[in-house]
C-alpha cells in the first residue's frame, strides 16, 4: 500500500523504512509525525487464520488527533493483490476529500504474479534484506530464490536477488567480481521483463559506477529510475552522490532533501 500510495506524484509518502521505524513503539502521534514530517497518518493492520485475512485501515488528522475515515476488510489470501488495489485507491480518494484535488490513476497495485507463496516468498525476502547485515542477507537471497523458483518472471525478487549479491559484493562480505556476476544475470533477466522498472535501474547505476567506473551511465540510469518513480529515495541518494563528485552541490542537495522528505530516518540518508 505505501508503495502504490507513493504512485500519486502529488502526495508525499513516507517510505517503509523509515514509517516501520515505528512499528509497536508506544509514541504520541504527534511525535511520530512530526519526526516524519507528515500532516496524516494511516494506521493499520493485518491479521491472518487460515486462508482468510482480515485488513483495518484509518486515516488520522495530525493537527487536531482526530480519525476521518476508517475501515475493516475480511477477503481470502488468494484475493491479495486486487485487496491490495482496491485499498489503496479507497485511501487515495479519502485523502483527496481531505486534502484536496490530485490525479488517482485507475489502478495503483501492479501484480507481481500469479501465485501468492512466490509473493510470500519475496516479502520474506524483503524482511531480512533490510536488516544490512551479510547474515540475514544471505537468508533473503534463499527467501527471493524460492520466490524465483515458483515465478522465474517474478521482476521484484530478480532485483531484489541482484541487491543482495550487490550489498554483499560492494560491503566485502564475499568475493566481488562472483557475486557480482550474480547480480548482472540476475539485472540482465529482469531488463527483459521490465526495462523501465525502477529498482532495476537504480542497481544498473550502482554497476556502471562502482564496477565498470562509467560516470555518464550511471547517470543515465539513476535518471531513469526517477523518471519511473519519481519518488524513488534509492535512486535521489545516488543522484546526490554523483552530482556531488561532479560539484553540482545545488543538485545534489535538492535530491538529499527530497530523500529526506521521504525517508528520513534511514541511516544511508543519514550518512
Amino acid at each position: 500500500i505505501i508503495s502504490a500510495l507513493s504512485k500519486i506524484e502529488q502526495l508525499k509518502v513516507t517510505s517503509r523504512t523509515s514509517s516501520f521505524f515505528f512499528k509497536e513503539k508506544k509514541l504520541p502521534l504527534k511525535e511520530i509525525a512530526n519526526q516524519l514530517d507528515v500532516t496524516v497518518l494511516l494506521e493499520g493492520s493485518v491479521r491472518l487464520g487460515g486462508d482468510k485475512m482480515r485488513i483495518t485501515a484509518q486515516l488520522i488528522d495530525v493537527a487536531d488527533d482526530a480519525h476521518f475515515w476508517s475501515e475493516s476488510w475480511d477477503r481470502s489470501r488468494d484475493d491479495l493483490f486486487d485487496v491490495q488495489d482496491e485499498i489503496s485507491l479507497l485511501i487515495a480518494d479519502r485523502l483527496r476529500e481531505h486534502m484536496g484535488h490530485f490525479d488517482i490513476d485507475d489502478h495503483l497495485v501492479n501484480k507481481q504474479t500469479d501465485d501468492i507463496n512466490a509473493y510470500e516468498w519475496y516479502l520474506k525476502g524483503r524482511f531480512h534484506y533490510v536488516k544490512w547485515n551479510p547474515e540475514d542477507c544471505n537468508t533473503s537471497i534463499k527467501y527471493y530464490q524460492k520466490a524465483l523458483d515458483i515465478d522465474p518472471e517474478m521482476i521484484d525478487a530478480l532485483v531484489g536477488l541482484a541487491d543482495s549479491y550487490s550489498f554483499l559484493a560492494v560491503a566485502g562480505f564475499a568475493p566481488r567480481a562472483p557475486s557480482w556476476a550474480i547480480a548482472v544475470e540476475a539485472l540482465e533477466k529482469a531488463k527483459k521483463i521490465d526495462a523501465d522498472h525502477a529498482g532495476l535501474n537504480y542497481l544498473l547505476a550502482n554497476h556502471a559506477f562502482f564496477i565498470n567506473a562509467d560516470y555518464g551511465k550511471a547517470l543515465h540510469f539513476a535518471t531513469k529510475s526517477l523518471q519511473s518513480q519519481p519518488n524513488f529515495p534509492e535512486a535521489h541518494r545516488m543522484m546526490c552522490f554523483l552530482y556531488g563528485l561532479k560539484g553540482d552541490t545545488k543538485r545534489a542537495t535538492e535530491h538529499i532533501h527530497y530523500a529526506k522528505s521521504v525517508d528520513p530516518l534511514n541511516p544511508e540518508t543519514r550518512f
